[in-house]
């Protein structure tokens, strides 16, 4: 991610784990839908896109802290 033509950002978090249809149909009543993520678009500028299973699922979908968390951490003792 640039930003005034600074790169920002070295890893983004991205989710690729399935959505379950039911949390899916509730989205697509509000003309709502999840975002697609383009890996290849991530890295062209210059980030390092990190996937896994980042969603938590319940009335709405949220962030799940505790798999971004272990993703973070994972990320910086291996670096």
């Amino acid at each position: 991610m640039c930003h005034a033509g600074h790169k920002i950002f070295d890893y983004a978090l991205v989710n690729i784990a399935p959505i379950l249809p039911a949390t899916l149909a509730q989205y697509a009543r509000e003309d709502q839908m999840p975002i697609e993520p383009d890996l290849d678009r991530i890295r062209a500028l210059g980030v390092e896109p990190i996937t896994g299973n980042f969603v938590h699922e319940g009335d709405v979908l949220r962030h799940d802290y505790d798999h971004a968390a272990q993703a973070v951490l994972h990320l910086a003792l291996s670096r």
